[in-house]
């Protein structure tokens, strides 16, 4: 028998024993070659707006949900808001030695 979401579309069969998992926490990850830092949109905002400046096309924001922006202050409000998101959590990635 298939199962159905609320909405009526097919859903697949039930994992046994599935639990939730827990939320993954805001913590630095380091790597062999960078770090991921929780991102911070004071300490990142200014530099990721200068870097996304440079699209002139759009090409940037292809694969992304959000952008592109009309203006630094647009960007920035977004950058606030992702920040402080429970999900998806936001990173930004640096080259190792430069975090």
């Amino acid at each position: 028998m298939t199962r159905t979401n609320t909405l009526g579309q097919p859903i697949g069969e039930a994992v046994e024993g599935f639990s939730p998992r827990p939320t993954p926490e805001r913590a630095s990850l380091r790597g062999e070659h960078c770090v991921l830092l929780p991102l911070s949109s004071r300490r990142d905002g200014p530099e990721l707006h200068a870097q996304f400046a440079q699209d002139r096309d759009g090409r940037d924001w292809t694969y992304l949900s959000q952008g592109p922006f009309q203006d630094p202050q647009s960007f920035l409000a977004w950058l606030d808001t992702a920040e402080r998101s429970p999900d998806p959590l936001f990173y930004t990635v640096f080259c190792e030695g430069l975090a």
